[in-house]
């Protein structure tokens, strides 16, 4: 290597440090601060200083670099100059950096830098003045910082450019750094940052440019990036609105040529995310503001639990992974092991095609990386105190599904390729990624929930659990994906039988009967408990609407929907169901203007603002307390994990004889009796029709039907009726519509 070019620059560099050295010194009057220089060398001299260098082909040119930046910044604080050489200071201070990082690893260039560059020391040394740049003034929206073509060089030997092909690990390595740096710009993490770039600098090191002098494509897009983020900075110190933000920022891009320039494409990923990073820093819109401030009560509602296993992440549940990864959700209560468990997903060579098959990665500190829809709110994480909890809980629940999804999509690529199937096929992993996605509460592949996230607690959650019962979901996936689907979800389903199960052969009550709202789920008192992870809800809407019927959890009294006046039809089923269903604020309204809240109860403001800025396990924890005390502290810890909780006294239901014009109230201690009673009469009277219905039309056998249920109601009521019959008469005479009913002697 011709060492000649470079020994040369590196005396002019030192001697016109010097010279602005000392011109700085004349100028101390003049309020400049001086900037103290270096002793010029002889390039002899530079050459005896350089001769122990152990690898002088790396080591020589990075001196050169590293005093190159030196020298403009020294220059440009002394001239207070906004350019050096036709390039703006930021980017030389971000190039210069980059070099820092690689002066500060090797202490033979330091010993070098000090023998050369009297009085500037390394910056480890105590006697160094770092160089004060004075900040650039703030430029006029869509004014570019120029970025150069080419970064200055100082002329290299000519050497002939060697292409090598990069090895399929060395691309890896490269795309994995790329995107490591990607995150951490968007993340804003100073110590990331430096670390990400030192790396990208180990594994470009040997890119050779096409032609001497000339910038390699990746420190272009470096220096793109640092001078992009400069600009940001301006148009955020000159008030830069929302649209115009955008647009200067394309003016930006058009100016400085970027996408002209050849990048490789894990580079020209890192510039595209980091350009979204950029327009993402706009000041939010009005609209912004008004949903953060929606989601504040649901990020509440949604903390101080570690309910992501016993919801979002239920259907996974017979799998190894679902339980490793436990203990890093508990750990991920503290930010440090959040970020430790960040960085193991960024670090692990399959993230790559996670990432580009769209598996969901959830990440608390960008703005770019998709939020867990249940803590969509980052005002929530700066309320005094509330807010600290709402942070850890985020950074646990976030941790959870992360893991889940990425060690199940990491495991199953494996077996998938054990199994013969074609990994790289980037239709397998798509549909790898959709499969995990909904199975972990994150449905529909490309959905965009927009108002609807206002509007619903949860919309990505209750399309991933409508797709679980929709077998067109399980066609379109691959047919690996697809057994891996089926197999997990129906180990998902016998865990969950099986423990609902073996608590009813404990005593709790349990039925099947979807009809009923109760039905999977494991009742003690008036305690329910729904392990379903919310999938039982969609079964009962499936029953009801197909067999138009509804059962009373109470009394098991069938009702037929719209039978009559005040009986529920399919469309107020329906419309319960989405209303069970809404976002904190919107539930809010529904309940203000309907008068009563979801259980029935008379509409009162200071409960219902209550229950929306209480965490959910909290209100679940102190139900099933005030009914069972102490003891209830066993039933209340499952609602911690996402186990659903629902404690509440059965309000009894509201029987009545009608007789003469008067309807008779069932005392509410025999209402349970009574509805038995009607029950075996409209057993007898279907007994009864078929019997005389054997060759009838349906039509004329639902007429007869009928008619035998209202003659055999009646023999059971008339008990009753004789007697109330003073109480009927009675009331019928004073006006009244309504009157209060014994129960018959021996009742």
């Amino acid at each position: 290597m011709n060492f000649e070019p470079l020994i040369k620059g590196i005396s002019e560099f030192i001697g016109a440090t010097a010279k602005v050295g000392e011109e700085g010194k004349a100028s101390e009057n003049t309020g400049r601060g001086a900037v103290r220089g270096g002793t010029a060398h002889s390039p002899a001299d530079v050459e005896r200083w350089l001769g122990p260098l152990s690898a002088p082909e790396k080591q020589v040119p990075l001196i050169h670099d590293y005093l190159r930046g030196h020298s403009a910044l020294a220059e440009a604080q002394a001239t207070n100059a906004t350019h050096v050489r036709d390039i703006s200071v930021p980017v030389w201070e971000s190039a210069q950096k980059l070099l820092q990082s690689k002066v500060d690893a090797d202490p033979e260039v330091q010993d070098a830098l000090k023998n050369l560059f009297v009085g500037r020391n390394t910056p480890k040394d105590p006697d160094v003045t770092t160089v004060a740049v004075r900040p650039e003034p703030t430029q006029q929206p869509g004014v570019s910082v120029e970025v150069p073509q080419d970064t200055p060089q100082m002329p290299q030997a000519k050497l002939p450019r060697v292409k090598s092909s990069l090895t399929a690990d060395a691309k890896k390595q490269q795309a994995a750094a790329w995107n490591e740096f990607a995150i951490s710009t968007e993340s804003q993490d100073p110590p990331r940052i430096d670390a990400a770039l030192e790396r990208l600098q180990a594994l470009h090191d040997s890119d050779v440019p096409d032609k001497p002098g000339e910038t390699p494509p990746w420190k272009r897009a470096l220096n793109y990036m640092a001078a992009l983020e400069q600009q940001t900075q301006q148009w955020r110190a000159a008030g830069v609105t929302n649209q115009a933000w955008s647009d200067a920022l394309q003016q930006f891009k058009k100016q400085t040529g970027i996408d002209t320039v050849p990048l490789p494409k894990p580079a020209r990923d890192a510039v595209s995310r980091f350009e979204a990073w950029a327009d993402a820093q706009k000041p939010a819109t009005k609209e912004d503001i008004f949903g953060q401030v929606l989601g504040v009560p649901r990020a509440v509602m949604s903390s101080a639990d570690l309910s992501a296993p016993g919801r979002q992440g239920l259907l996974m549940i017979a799998r190894p992974e679902y339980w490793s990864s436990l203990k890093p959700m508990v750990e991920a209560w503290s930010e440090p092991k959040y970020l430790e468990s960040q960085a193991y997903l960024r670090n692990h060579p399959d993230f790559p095609a996670a990432q580009e098959a769209g598996l969901a990665i959830s990440d608390i500190h960008s703005k770019l990386a998709p939020r867990e829809e249940a803590f969509q709110s980052q005002l929530a994480e700066r309320i005094p105190v509330l807010g600290g909890l709402v942070k850890s809980s985020e950074q646990a629940y976030t941790t959870f599904l992360n893991r889940l999804r990425f060690d199940v999509f990491s495991n199953s690529l494996k077996e998938a390729a054990a199994a013969g199937v074609d990994v790289t096929d980037k239709e397998f992993t798509k549909s790898l990624a959709e499969w995990v996605n909904t199975s972990t509460g994150r449905g529909g592949r490309g959905f965009d929930p927009g108002v609807l996230s206002t509007v619903l607690f949860s919309p990505r959650l209750a399309i991933s659990r409508l797709q679980t019962f929709n077998p067109g979901y399980y066609y379109k996936l691959d047919p690996f994906v697809r057994q891996q689907a089926i197999k997990t979800n129906m180990a998902a389903a016998a865990l969950v039988f099986g423990l609902v199960s073996l608590a009813k052969l404990g005593g709790a009550s349990v039925t099947w009967d979807f009809r009923n709202p109760d039905a999977g789920k494991i009742r003690i008192g008036n305690t329910r408990i729904d392990v379903g992870g919310g999938h039982f809800q969609f079964l009962r809407l499936f029953a009801q609407m197909a067999t138009d019927q509804k059962v009373n959890s109470e009394t098991g009294k069938v009702t037929e929907l719209g039978s009559k006046f005040g009986v529920p039809s399919r469309l107020d089923v329906m419309t319960q169901f989405l209303i069970s269903k809404e976002a904190p604020v919107a539930s809010f309204v529904t309940d203000w203007m309907r008068g009563k809240d979801q259980a029935g109860n008379k509409f009162n403001l200071t409960n219902e603002v209550i229950s929306r800025v209480v965490p959910l396990a909290m209100q679940d924890m102190y139900d099933v307390l005030k009914d069972k005390g102490v003891e209830g502290l066993v039933y209340a810890m499952p609602a911690v994990v996402g186990v659903g909780l629902q404690t509440y006294a059965a309000k009894p239901a509201n029987e009545v004889i009608p007789f003469i014009g008067v309807r008779g109230t069932v005392p509410p201690e025999k209402v349970n009796e009574y509805v038995k009673l009607i029950q075996a009469a409209d057993t007898t009277a279907a007994v009864r029709a078929a019997e005389k219905t054997k060759n009838m039309n349906p039509a004329a056998a639902k007429s007869v039907l009928r008619n035998f249920v209202r003659v055999e109601r009646l023999r059971a009521r008339m008990e009753w009726i004789k007697a109330n019959r003073d109480s009927f008469v009675a009331a019928k005479r004073a006006g009244r519509t309504t009157t209060s009913l014994v129960a018959p002697e021996g009742k």
